[in-house]
C-alpha cells in the first residue's frame, strides 16, 4: 500500500481516492522490475487526470546499468460517465535490480503535489492475479483467488 498511500497522503485536497494495483515479479519476465496500475477513482478526482511524473530520490542500480522508469496514461479522454483514467508506471532492466526510490508528482489546477521517496519494488494494496492465482492473497479487478 506504499504508493497508495503516498498519493492519498498528499494532503491535496482534490485526492480522495487512488487505487493501486502491482504486477510483475522482479525477475526475467517482467524485465527485472514492476508495473503500477494507479487509478484515481474518488469524486473529487476523476476522468482526465494530468499526467504524473517523478523525480529520482536515489539512483536505480542494476547490474546491466540500463534501469529506467516510464509512466503511461491510457483512458486519456474527457470524463464520461463513470470513465477513470489509469496512469501506469513501469520500472524496468535488463537485469536485477539493487536500489532505487522515486517520487511521484501530480499536478490539478496549477496546484503541484510531490510524494515521500518510494522504494523501487513497492507494495500495492493488491496484486494482479492473472495467470498467478496461486501467488497472490489479495486479487484485484474482480478476481477471486482459491489458493490454500
Amino acid at each position: 500500500t506504499v504508493i497508495k498511500d503516498a498519493l492519498e497522503g498528499l494532503n491535496a485536497d482534490w485526492i480522495d481516492r487512488v487505487d493501486v494495483v502491482r504486477s510483475g515479479t522482479g525477475g526475467y519476465s517482467s524485465m527485472f522490475g514492476y508495473a503500477w496500475s494507479i487509478s484515481f477513482t474518488g469524486d473529487l478526482v476523476s476522468g482526465n487526470v494530468e499526467q504524473l511524473t517523478y523525480d529520482v530520490c536515489t539512483p536505480l542500480v542494476s547490474a546491466s546499468a540500463d534501469a529506467e522508469v516510464a509512466i503511461v496514461t491510457s483512458d486519456d479522454v474527457p470524463a464520461v460517465g463513470t470513465d477513470t483514467e489509469i496512469q501506469t508506471l513501469e520500472i524496468a532492466a535488463t537485469a536485477y535490480l539493487a536500489q532505487g526510490q522515486f517520487a511521484l508528482q501530480l499536478e490539478w489546477g496549477g496546484v503541484e503535489a510531490v510524494t515521500s521517496c518510494i522504494e523501487w519494488n513497492a507494495t500495492s494494496a493488491y496484486r494482479s492475479c492473472l495467470g498467478r492465482p496461486h501467488e497472490c492473497g489479495l486479487c484485484a479487478c474482480g478476481e477471486v483467488w482459491r489458493g490454500n
